[in-house]
């Protein structure tokens, strides 16, 4: 699997993920998005609450395709077979770690996301065993096998 690869197929699954977001948005306007993070302060600026899809999307796709392209960096250094649902899965939970315990705070939304919502660290836990699903599927299914 190339960079490209990986990158393209992150962004797929991120935007896959991230239909049922729009889908509740287009029905009614919801409080909390379904498996995707709400964006409602960025270092220390509110977001209008307009732009809070917009937002949301825009972080979850950037996090979706970091997540594939840096997988595909460091699959062969990691001590399990590249691609196999263990592999993926330790990669998925090192990933969910360094986001809530050090890219969360610094891009402002508070240790685990907690300025976010009280229960965001957890829809992240959710979307990211559902995306580990999905990479490993696409991955073994499309792109190497």
């Amino acid at each position: 699997m190339s960079l490209v690869d990986g990158v393209f197929t992150g962004l797929v699954i991120g935007t896959v993920l991230s239909l049922p977001a729009f889908i509740a948005e287009l029905l009614h306007h919801r409080e909390n998005l379904p498996l995707i993070p709400d964006v409602k302060e960025i270092w220390g600026h509110n977001v209008p609450a307009g732009n809070v899809l917009a937002w949301s999307t825009l972080l979850y796709l950037l996090l979706s395709s970091a997540y594939g392209g840096i997988y595909v960096l460091v699959a062969d250094f990691l001590p399990l077979t590249p691609y196999s649902l263990l592999s993926i899965g330790v990669y998925s939970s090192v990933f969910l770690i360094i986001f809530l315990f050090i890219v969360a705070p610094l891009l402002g939304f508070g240790f685990s996301c907690r300025r976010e919502g009280r229960w965001v660290w957890f829809e992240l836990l959710i979307s990211h065993l559902l995306f580990a699903l999905a990479y490993f599927y696409a991955a073994t299914r499309f792109v190497i096998g």
